[in-house]
């Protein structure tokens, strides 16, 4: 096996010695080829462009066994039913309130507010929506970091759907009959509904439906990208030889 080489730079993607073109869902490192083994000729930086990115979102891992891979695969079919639930959702109804995952991301909304709180009134408010889709973000870019794609892509899929547990609370902002944590709603308490605060404060308050309907399409359009980079990983996972993947974790 050759020598490991730098991970910068990016590299031909035809095998000098096997001719075998590369794919973006090899599991060899991007320097060499996945069929014979051979170093692959360093390239300009400029050509690279789309190979860099590949390799930034399905970095090599160490392969999984194959019960792990069952496991992520189990866990993907999962979230796929699971995410077509929420893509189906009305912004403008509580569907996503009754959701066990609203109660998860509500921990983290209230913490944002606290954490806000030092950056003035405005962020203090927009921080509790703000932090519950912070939270998956780095949750996601922490898996990446540690070169496990499958990982990423579930927190990226968990950021889709706090962005979608979101639109609700923006669409009942004019409105406000949407129970608050404390009891209530916004008319019984005015003053504590985060987003007729903030869109009445940027002049947007009559854009709440609109705004929400763009916080659920991009939620949406997140959950769907999430889920095309998990079976992207998975695809590759299952790809690479049995004598390299092994049959337990290594």
């Amino acid at each position: 096996m050759p020598a490991r080489r730098p991970r910068r730079g990016t590299f031909e993607r035809l095998c000098p010695r096997c001719g075998r073109r590369r794919r973006f869902t090899d599991s060899s490192p991007p320097w060499m080829c996945a069929s014979c083994g051979a170093e692959l000729p360093r390239r300009s930086t400029r050509d690279g462009l789309w190979d860099q990115l590949a390799a930034a979102l399905l970095p090599p891992e160490d392969s999984p066994g194959a019960l792990v891979l069952g496991g992520r695969t189990l866990v993907w079919i999962a979230l796929a039913l699971w995410g077509l639930h929420f893509l189906a959702m009305d912004p403008a109804t509580d569907a996503a309130g009754r959701s066990f995952l609203h109660h998860v991301n509500l921990t983290f909304h209230e913490a944002g507010h606290v954490l806000f709180r030092p950056f003035g009134r405005f962020l203090t408010v927009l921080g509790g929506s703000l932090f519950q889709v912070l939270v998956p973000l780095v949750v996601a870019g922490a898996f990446l970091v540690r070169r496990h794609p499958f990982g990423a892509s579930v927190g990226l899929w968990w950021a889709g759907q706090s962005l979608i547990d979101v639109a609700p609370y923006i669409h009942d902002a004019r409105r406000m009959t949407l129970p608050l944590l404390g009891g209530g709603t916004g008319q019984d308490r005015p003053g504590s509904h985060d987003w007729n605060n903030l869109l009445r404060w940027t002049g947007l308050l009559e854009w709440d439906h609109a705004i929400a309907m763009a916080a659920h399409l991009l939620g949406s359009a997140l959950l769907l990208g999430a889920l095309l980079w998990g079976a992207l990983a998975l695809w590759r996972g299952w790809r690479t030889p049995d004598r390299v993947r092994g049959p337990y974790p290594g």
